[in-house]
């Protein structure tokens, strides 16, 4: 008998988990994207600019850039970690949206490390063409699931722009408008919502 009711206080407290969790991530998850997409979007502008001639970029900066971006982008997520490092997500909810975006974030480094081996002992540059469409399609599915968990319809605008946004890079492969495209994606598929969810949880912590 006992066991029943404390089985039933363990359902219970599940389901008011459910009910009482919140539609958006936490807020340093919104503060990473955001980051990410303002310096990667603002890395990937500044490449276009360079292919198309409007932004002079001298092949001995050109590696410094962009190693220069993930330095800052890796500075800046540190920071955001070590700074929520006591405030964790409590709620089921919570916990499956970082779950979700954990997974991308872990199949992103997984996909670099495969395509890093294939690229060195096939001495093929070409292949890295492939790499950020597959990124922007496990990023969509990712929001996919966000979505699913919180039927807001930004949410999934979000991940119906990046499976779009992977098909744009498929089609322009190879041309300036490919980088331009990886850009906007990087603005409007990353910061955009990063901002959203900071917004969100600062107006969540008010009420």
């Amino acid at each position: 008998m006992t066991n029943d009711i404390d089985q039933a206080r363990e359902n219970l407290a599940f389901m008011r988990a459910l009910a009482d969790s919140p539609t958006t991530p936490n807020r340093a998850m919104g503060q990473s994207f955001l980051a990410a997409g303002l310096i990667y979007g603002f890395q990937t502008l500044v490449q276009w600019g360079a292919a198309v001639g409007l932004i002079p970029l001298p092949s001995p900066f050109y590696l410094v850039f962009v190693i220069g971006c993930t330095v800052l982008f890796l500075a800046v997520l540190a920071w955001i970690i070590w700074s929520h490092r006591n405030k964790g997500t409590r709620t089921a909810i919570g916990r499956a949206y970082e779950a979700a975006f954990m997974a991308a974030g872990l199949i992103n480094l997984s996909l670099v490390t495969v395509f890093i081996v294939f690229s060195i002992r096939d001495s093929n540059v070409a292949i890295w063409d492939y790499y950020t469409p597959i990124l922007f399609i496990f990023q969509g599915g990712a929001w996919t699931i966000a979505y699913r968990l919180s039927r807001k319809l930004w949410l999934g605008s979000v991940a119906a722009g990046w499976f779009v946004a992977a098909i744009g890079l498929a089609v322009t492969n190879s041309t300036a408008t490919y980088v331009l495209i990886a850009s906007l994606a990087m603005f409007l598929l990353l910061a955009l919502p990063g901002w959203k969810m900071m917004k969100t949880a600062a107006d969540e912590d008010a009420d």
